[in-house]
């Protein structure tokens, strides 16, 4: 490997590697590597570098004395020669556009300040002096360096609105993230027009700038195909030089751990979770990471007497070298120290607050050079949980078994990204309760059990901050120790090349979002004042409207947008450095250009206000942004959506889906749209797509279902297509199962087999660690059932698609499990699709929840609302339509009787699922064993299984419930014209009741083994009640009636049995 080449990869890695050169080739890189992002900026390489931006500036300001002059722009700008002489020079170009963007990051998200002068304008006017006109002697200085400095500003912002989102426009010095992604896309286009292959990593330093440049945007854009596609075969390069690494194998494999983990980085924020999180599987696997959520005997507060069993991270980096040797000896006297320090202060009072008022302060102990973590100093919860076991509870016996939790070993600082990137992982794709944050709360623990990096630690400590922000105890800390994150970031306690390094690896917020974030937990508590302060300063103005709104001020909200808007109130930076100029406060009300995307998202928070103006306020905001703003068009379809206005409904959302196909929203409303113009083919495919890109959407689900079950005789293209989207999905998952699966059995009980994301050895633990049971299993099975129907034909169009739309029915109910509409969806289409022990379970879940709703409503439901009688019938033929005999249930003539039929939908198989439905829900649950049709069904199963006395006693409880009720007596006394018809029904049905108790009565039941006794011994004596009764209560009303000699010709034949 040469010197170039080494160089490039010790540049991505930000650790140099090699001896000490004077080579100018390599030069560069080790000046980038060290922080020397303004040497490199102002290098000779640079120079050649910013030609075309100076050039660009140069004509602008030579037009600059015309009266009507165009603004500055840098959109077009390009960088043409670069690689001219070779690899060599891309190396340098390639430092250079690594220095931009690390001078950019620097700035706006770890600190400290650049050095003075190394402003974009500073460096263009002392490279290239030739651009700059002569200045006039009437010109002041102070001024021209301010109008061009945010010339420069505007120009760099307008040149970074990406897929019409604005770059935040307060961000600092955005020209060197324009400069960076420049020469990378002249680094890329040199090599496509037929030159030498460029270096490898340059495809990785694409990835990079368009990572940061997404971050920077009010909505993240995905950084696209272009940029991720070539990274795979970079992955493949790493993993081939590890095998032939030799003694470098160390260097490769966290090289690839590194990549893995920013491309997971970069498909998390922009929402494919799922996709990421096999991303951060398979960096533990390069890097060598063990790990596993488990269990703990420990303690968490300070009077706390049993020890109860607490979430813990196992978790242990392969060694890699003296260097983790060394730390882990320094670490052991000093972690022996502080653990004795921690003990003492635990078993003595709590401390007294500060000077300022705050329990809260800054650990004493804590590590020099690393972010001051704040202690918790509260008098009850311990500053860290105390552990009295000395080693996990691990299911397997794996080197993590032996791990003692409160002495856990020293991590390598890339597995404690990699273990942050997977909490961020689990708290997007996890319900937010109490597991969640326990689970999320383990792995920030283990990282912060030492302090081995600044942003790492950082990143660490803001995550604890969040998990904390809501819980009464730990709130204050939260709060402050979020406070002194960002006032560290200006200091200089750590080194430029230790904040980083790591960098990249880490999704740490910049400094308006972390400024934003404190804003919005003063908000919560109630300081909204102080929130709306924060606010204004960096210029969320979102934010602003909604805090003016709290404080009751929401007619100030307005005229904060509308002065923005017309130039009467100008934006902080520009109005300060005017009067830094001019010293002239009513300056500062001066008109100033406004980057058009930032001007369009102002335009859709005024409509987002002003209701009655709305379509005019996004069709503005449509229009400034010059067709390019996916928010206006959003915005504008939402308004249209809400007063039926559906065809121009999906004309704003395809062109706000052109522009941002990404947002889920946008797909389910457009799938709501065509669902209303019965255009089902079209609703299917967007439902769809929003499914796969947020696969925890239920409501999606749900409507994804109901799509294709319109789609009918006439769906043949559309089920070919979800047919295919089906089996793609399942070969993702086998893919998924089978990337999870190690070579030897030692590594593969160490990782995760849950869904990509690590938090045990092996599926059955996962089961139990996400809280999985029978039935979900049970669930598991039937779709497993259902893949395998969709892929044996495609003859029967309908049924398939009923299939589709009872496993997208499965799916929305995992994510909306409370919902009976959902419920009773899935139960009439298990009914369609012949899949009968669902519908069984779901009827149970619609019952359940109904009468839960009832009961808390106060409400009364109908029979029909109680129970839907067509699908219990419907259930219960299933089961009678098979041989009432185990032995007689048999497929095939050469069957065994021990072979008989259990399928779960069916007969036998289903019995015992329809029984429970009967005997634990519907005949138990106050509503539904009011419901005669219930017990009559209850009745024919029982007749069918041979138990004649249950099945007597059903009907005599529906002739109880129904017709020989309280209230259905009362009314038939009444003798209404209306109860004619209702007392010849009475008649049928006792008549029937009474053949029913003489035919079945005598028959003799199996009570005891061997002893058996009639059914209904006194069944005689029970008809004859019924009549009689039946008799007094309606003569006075009905004795002239058709049906009463039927009646009294009952009793005549009942005296005689």
């Amino acid at each position: 490997m040469d010197e170039t080449e080494q160089s490039q990869w010790d540049l991505v890695a930000g650790q140099w590697s090699g001896a000490e050169s004077s080579s100018s080739r390599s030069s560069l890189a080790k000046e980038v590597i060290e922080g020397n992002y303004c040497r490199v900026l102002r290098s000779e390489t640079a120079k050649d570098l910013l030609r075309p931006f100076a050039s660009a500036l140069g004509s602008w300001l030579s037009s600059a004395t015309s009266s009507e002059v165009a603004p500055l722009d840098f959109s077009k700008v390009r960088i043409s020669a670069v690689g001219q002489s070779g690899r060599q020079e891309e190396l340098q170009a390639l430092a250079v556009a690594a220095a931009a963007l690390h001078a950019f990051i620097q700035l706006n998200w770890t600190g400290p300040d650049l050095e003075e002068g190394a402003t974009p304008l500073v460096t263009l006017r002392n490279l290239h002096p030739d651009v700059f006109p002569p200045r006039s002697v009437s010109e002041d200085e102070a001024e021209d360096e301010s109008r061009l400095t945010q010339s420069i500003h505007n120009a760099s912002l307008e040149a970074l609105t990406w897929a019409g989102e604005p770059a935040y426009h307060l961000c600092a010095e955005p020209f060197w993230l324009l400069f960076s992604k420049r020469i990378l896309a002249a680094l890329q286009t040199h090599s496509r027009d037929g030159a030498q292959g460029e270096l490898e990593t340059s495809a990785w330093w694409r990835l990079r700038a368009a990572a940061v440049h997404s971050r920077i945007l009010d909505t993240p854009v995905p950084v696209g195909q272009e940029v991720m596609a070539p990274l795979a075969q970079l992955q493949e390069r790493l993993e081939k030089l590890r095998l032939e690494g030799g003694a470098k194998e160390t260097r490769w494999r966290l090289l690839s751990a590194r990549l893995f983990t920013e491309r997971g980085l970069a498909l998390q924020r922009v929402g494919a979770d799922r996709e990421g999180a096999l991303l951060f599987v398979e960096a533990a696997k390069a890097s060598g990471l063990r790990y596993e959520v488990t269990g703990a005997l420990g303690k968490r507060t300070k009077f706390q007497k049993e020890e109860k069993t607490i979430l813990v991270l196992a978790a242990k980096s392969q060694a890699n070298g003296e260097d983790e040797k060394n730390f882990e000896e320094d670490k052991v006297e000093k972690d022996e120290q502080d653990e004795l320090e921690q003990e003492e202060y635990d078993e003595g009072p709590s401390a007294l607050p500060n000077e300022k008022g705050w329990k809260s302060a800054p650990d004493p102990n804590a590590e020099a050079g690393m972010p001051a973590e704040l202690r918790l100093n509260d008098d009850t919860l311990l500053e860290r949980t105390k552990f009295s076991s000395s080693a996990v509870a691990s299911s397997s016996s794996t080197p993590l078994s032996s791990i003692d939790p409160s002495k856990p070993s020293v991590l390598h600082p890339l597995d404690s990204c990699i273990l942050l990137a997977l909490s961020l992982n689990i708290d997007n794709t996890s319900p937010k309760n109490g597991l969640t944050a326990s689970e999320i709360s383990a792995f920030v623990a283990r990282v912060l059990s030492h302090a081995r990096n600044w942003s790492v630690h950082t990143m660490a400590l803001l995550l604890r901050s969040r998990l904390e922000a809501s819980r009464t105890r730990t709130a204050e800390r939260a709060v402050l120790q979020l406070q002194a994150l960002l006032d560290q970031m200006p200091t200089s306690d750590s080194t430029l090349q230790e904040r980083i390094l790591y960098f990249h690896q880490l999704d740490l917020p910049s400094k308006w979002e972390m400024q934003a974030e404190l804003a919005k937990r003063y908000a919560a508590l109630g300081v909204v004042r102080s929130a709306l302060e924060i606010f204004e300063r960096i210029q969320l103005w979102e934010h602003v409207v909604q805090c003016l709104g709290a404080l009751g001020r929401q007619t100030e909200g307005v005229e904060v947008v509308q002065d923005l808007l017309e130039g009467k109130k100008t934006e902080a930076e520009h109005a300060i450095s005017q009067r830094k100029a001019t010293g002239n406060e009513q300056q500062t009300t001066a008109k100033t250009r406004m980057n058009a995307a930032r001007e369009a998202k102002l335009w859709c928070l005024l409509g987002d206000m002003q209701i009655d103006e709305a379509q005019k306020h996004y069709r503005k905001a449509w229009d400034v942004s010059r067709s390019s703003s996916a928010r206006a068009a959003r915005s504008l379809a939402g308004v249209l959506f809400a007063v039926d206005d559906l065809e121009a409904t999906v004309l704003w959302l395809r062109r706000a889906l052109k522009i941002n196909p990404l947002y889920t929203r946008s797909w389910f409303m457009l799938g709501c749209a065509y669902m209303r113009l019965e255009s089902w083919e079209e609703a299917a495919r967007c439902f769809r797509r929003n499914t796969n890109l947020d696969d925890e959407d239920g409501e999606a689900w749900n409507n994804l279902a109901s799509a294709y079950l319109r789609l009918g005789q006439g769906g043949q293209r559309m089920l070919d297509e979800a047919l295919e989207a089906a089996r793609r999905e399942e070969a993702d998952e086998q893919a998924v199962l089978a990337g999870l699966q190690e070579n030897d059995d030692e590594t593969a009980s160490e990782h995760s087999q849950d869904s990509g994301v690590a938090v045990s050895s092996n599926d059955s633990d996962a089961a139990t660690e996400r809280g999985q049971d029978s039935d979900e299993e049970d669930e598991a099975a039937d779709e497993s059932r259902t893949r395998r129907a969709l892929g044996s034909s495609t003859s029967q169009s309908p049924f398939e698609l009923k299939m589709l739309a009872h496993r997208a029915l499965a799916r929305s109910l995992r994510l909306s499990h409370e919902d009976w509409r959902i419920w009773n969806n899935y139960m009439i289409v298990s009914v369609d699709c012949g899949l009968m022990g669902e519908a069984a379970r779901a009827m149970i879940r619609v019952s359940e929840i109904r009468e839960a709703k009832s009961s808390r409503n106060g409400t009364k439901q109908t029979d029909d609302e109680i129970v839907d009688i067509q699908v219990l019938n419907r259930l219960v033929d299933a089961v009678t339509r098979a041989p009432s005999k185990e032995e007689d249930a048999v497929e095939g003539e050469s069957a065994r009787p021990d072979q008989a039929n259990h399928s779960a939908h069916e007969g036998h198989g289903l019995y015992p699922r329809v029984l429970e439905l009967f005997k634990d829900r519907l005949l138990v649950a106050s509503a539904s064993s009011t419901v005669p049709a219930v017990w009559r069904a209850h009745a024919r199963l029982m007749l069918w299984r041979g138990e004649f006395r249950a099945a007597l006693e059903s009907h005599l409880n529906a002739w109880r419930v129904g017709r020989g009720s309280e209230a259905s007596l009362d009314r038939l006394e009444t003798g209404d014209q209306g109860q004619q018809a209702a007392f010849a029904e009475a008649v049928d049905e006792l008549e029937e009741l009474c053949e029913l108790l003489e035919n079945l009565g005598p028959r003799e039941v199996e009570v005891e083994q061997g002893k058996k006794e009639p059914a209904m011994a006194n069944w005689a004596f029970k008809a004859r009640s019924l009549v009689r009764g039946f008799l007094a209560r309606t003569k006075e009303a009905h004795q002239d009636g058709p049906g009463w000699e039927r009646l009294e010709s009952l009793r005549e034949s009942l005296k005689q049995s």
